[in-house]
């Protein structure tokens, strides 16, 4: 049974980050990586040394994951419908250790209000243990990382899209592309990796963050009617 929507735990943005991490003048955070490249988090945004996952339609980009992501998929010039994804998410059968985020190199984005410095791994970290279809761990890994960075009375303030209508704004890509990364790399199936599976859950992860906004949206309308 999911929990009910809870406020995150404050967050201050520590005055000394550690070791791994450098604050710049500017207030960017620059994280070294484990690999070769570096990933660099403000308080607008996220990105790492490849294009977004987002494209600024708020869609996922086919042209910039195609380097990433596409190579084993025979995917040209279509979107992935959201029927299609959910029809094959829900097949694929997949397991989470959440202990496999800590072992990640940990990333660091700004907060929903840019006062605070959250620790992506740390929090996906906080799940239980995950085994089932990819569509149900998808939607608790959403569910959960949600809860958790914005407080639920925020959650209707927020949309998915670039061209929200007032009073909602664009949820920041940060808080999609930074999840949905860690949860690529920590997610296991059967047969072993499928790279092609990678564009799906971003497409899912971000179809189900909108659904939760959505849903935020409905319930206040109805609670102002009563």
């Amino acid at each position: 049974m999911e929990a009910p929507y809870s406020t995150p735990k404050s967050r201050p943005k520590p005055s000394a980050p550690p070791a791994k991490h450098a604050v710049l003048p500017d207030g960017e955070i620059i994280e070294e990586q484990i690999a070769d490249d570096e990933i660099i988090m403000n308080s607008n945004d996220f990105r790492d040394s490849d294009e977004e996952i987002f494209d600024e339609d708020g869609q996922s980009s086919s042209s910039q994951l195609s380097d990433r992501y596409l190579k084993p998929m025979e995917v040209q010039n279509q979107k992935l419908t959201a029927k299609k994804n959910d029809e094959r998410i829900t097949q694929i059968m997949a397991t989470l250790d959440p202990a496999s985020f800590l072992q990640q190199s940990h990333m660091l984005i700004a907060g929903i209000d840019d006062n605070a410095v959250i620790d992506v791994n740390n929090i996906l970290a906080e799940m239980s243990p995950q085994s089932g279809s990819l569509k149900t761990i998808i939607q608790n890994t959403a569910n959960h990382w949600i809860r958790q960075v914005i407080p639920a009375e925020q959650l209707v303030s927020f949309s998915t899209s670039e061209k929200p209508k007032e009073p909602q704004k664009t949820l920041p890509s940060r808080f999609l592309n930074a999840p949905v990364r860690l949860l690529n790399n920590s997610l296991v199936f059967p047969g072993g990796q499928d790279p092609s599976i990678q564009l799906e859950v971003a497409v899912y992860f971000k179809l189900h963050v909108t659904n939760m906004l959505n849903h935020a949206r409905s319930a206040a309308r109805s609670a102002r009617r009563k």
